[in-house]
């Protein structure tokens, strides 16, 4: 009896020094999982996305000099009512890696034309302000990018509009995604003028309106 007792208590405690054993030196399990996603293009991945209107309040006729006007906050139109001033400029270049190659951001104006006074009495289209020009006043502008590694550029220091396209801001291949053009301070002188020959004929109490055109176009040559 006290050697059977004897063998049963030895087994036991060999089986449980081995489990022991066995589970210290174990290695151990790893589980792995997959995740994957896909990326597709928007309809229209470069688009521009904020463009300025601009009101440049009321003057004496001046014919003694060109005069710079400033923009004001805001003023009337003929056909549109109230207009507010704004100065912000921005693309949004969301394009696929392998179709990158920059973009140049255009802009032109129509001649400022006799529109009427209010409500549009009396307006003619023959009355222009023949080589009165909105200028943008870049020097004292900033440019804002999500990418601040991309590279984009105005025009020029001073940027002023014709009927034929001006450069207004250029972006290389870096820059993409949002791109956004503040000029000055909004209000003011070193934001955006109406540039007016000295030689112009304005017509008393009438509203002289101009259209800008703005076109985003791929692939420039980078800045």
């Amino acid at each position: 009896m006290k050697k059977t007792l004897i063998s049963t208590t030895l087994l036991t405690l060999l089986a449980t020094t081995g489990l022991s054993a066995g589970m210290a030196g174990a290695a151990p399990v790893d589980a792995k999982t997959d995740a994957a996603v896909l990326f597709t293009e928007k309809s229209n991945p470069l688009e521009i996305t904020a463009v300025p209107d601009m009101h440049f309040g009321t003057h004496e006729i001046d014919r003694s000099k060109s005069n710079d006007y400033p923009v004001v906050a805001s003023g009337t139109q003929v056909g549109k009512g109230s207009l507010t001033t704004t100065n912000v400029v921005s693309v949004q270049d969301d394009r696929s890696k392998a179709k990158l190659d920059g973009w140049d951001l255009q802009v032109q104006q129509t001649d400022f034309t006799n529109m009427g006074a209010s409500g549009g009495v009396g307006a003619d289209p023959t009355d222009i302000l023949t080589g009165t020009q909105v200028v943008f006043k870049t020097g004292s502008s900033a440019i804002t990018q999500t990418n601040s590694a991309g590279i984009a550029n105005f025009g020029a220091a001073e940027i002023a509009v014709n009927t034929a396209p001006a450069t207004f801001m250029s972006g290389n291949a870096t820059a993409y995604g949002s791109i956004k053009a503040t000029l000055g301070t909004g209000i003011g002188e070193d934001a955006i003028n109406l540039r007016v020959p000295g030689a112009v004929n304005p017509t008393e109490a009438v509203h002289y309106q101009s259209e800008l055109t703005w076109s985003l176009v791929a692939g420039p040559t980078a800045p």
